[in-house]
């Protein structure tokens, strides 16, 4: 795979450091997979939309479409019975729902975020590891 039009959170370093590369990488990635972890993630989400107050705009109401309910569902399931975080999810999502409720779409959204992320920390673990490993390689052999 060519990654040399990549510019996302897989790559390691497009810069000339002060520091290792190696101790910069290896921050980077447990920064990453801390920020991403799920009961962190779910504490943040849940202060800022707490913070967040009511909405200036309210929408009028429409039946949500069947892709939309069926991604609700997904998310109640996967965060609210299958995670070790699922009393979290549903201590945030009813405090939210008594004390902000004009945002609970919005947070249960933000959960769904979730879903992408915890995955994808293993993903960048890989990605940028396997670059380090391959750059480390490299510099030894010139």
């Amino acid at each position: 795979m060519d990654e040399s039009g990549n510019i996302n959170q897989t790559m390691i370093i497009n810069f000339i450091p002060t520091r290792p590369v190696e101790e910069i990488v290896r921050e980077y990635v447990e920064a990453f997979c801390i920020l991403f972890e799920p009961k962190q993630y779910l504490e943040r989400a849940y202060r800022c939309f707490m913070m967040l107050g009511t909405p200036n705009v309210s929408r009028p109401f429409k039946m949500p479409k069947w892709v939309d309910l069926r991604a609700f569902l997904i998310i109640l399931w996967r965060q609210g019975i299958r995670r070790k975080t699922r009393w979290k999810f549903w201590h945030h999502l009813f405090r939210i729902l008594i004390h902000n409720p004009a945002v609970w779409e919005h947070y249960v959204v933000v959960c769904a975020h979730n879903e992408h992320f915890m995955g994808y920390r293993q993903v960048v673990r890989e990605q940028v590891e396997r670059q380090l490993k391959d750059r480390l390689v490299f510099e030894s052999d010139v």
